[in-house]
């Protein structure tokens, strides 16, 4: 329940403040959190040393304190997607290669998007469905059933639909044969739901 409240109120000021104020203000929160945050820290440490083996300690050190940065910034986002619309994409977002999923869709299919889970996720599957594209996804759930209903709150507010992994694989295939757009950005989730969605296919073929 303390979570909840502190996403709450991080989403007041990430509202009332300027982007860049936010930034830093969020920015000297994560300062104060990578202080005390001693498993996250010991979890990064080891999700970076397996992806980089040979950098020395000092500069898993540095990216460590980056990623917490990061994922301050991200969170601001996350926290503005209710100033999203059409006019603030164009104004703030470019969109490369986006003709690819309009031409999928042409083609009377529907298009399954695997991303990294690196940048700003949830910005990518936002501006689609701002957009007016349907946008399914799978996310997986907080600790906290306020906080997952909040987090779930706000991507549904721009058309994202979001769904429970114990049925992601059938509405995955659901989603794909209306013509629709699935969107994954977990490695783990795009290959059990992509092998799950392939299966059914070859099933129904």
């Amino acid at each position: 329940m303390i979570s909840y409240f502190f996403y709450r109120i991080a989403e007041s000021l990430a509202l009332l403040l300027p982007l860049r104020l936010a930034y830093t203000f969020a920015t000297v929160l994560s300062y104060i959190y990578y202080i005390f945050a001693f498993r996250d820290r010991r979890e990064v440490t080891a999700n970076l040393k397996s992806i980089f083996p040979d950098k020395p300690g000092r500069d898993i050190a540095t990216m460590r304190f980056q990623v917490f940065r990061n994922f301050a910034k991200y969170l601001v986002d996350f926290l503005r997607f209710k100033k999203i619309n059409e006019s603030y994409i164009r104004q703030n977002i470019k969109l490369v290669n986006f003709e690819h999923i309009q031409e999928g869709l042409r083609r009377g299919k529907g298009v399954i998007i695997l991303t990294a889970h690196l940048g700003n996720w949830e910005l990518g599957g936002v501006v689609v469905s701002s957009l007016g594209y349907p946008l399914v996804s799978v996310a997986l759930p907080h600790k906290s059933r306020e906080v997952n209903r909040f987090f779930n709150e706000k991507r549904e507010s721009k058309g994202l639909k979001i769904l429970s992994l114990g049925s992601a694989a059938k509405s995955c295939l659901r989603a794909f044969l209306r013509g629709q757009l699935f969107w994954l950005y977990r490695p783990k989730l795009q290959l059990f739901l992509v092998s799950c969605c392939v299966t059914r296919m070859i099933l129904l073929a």
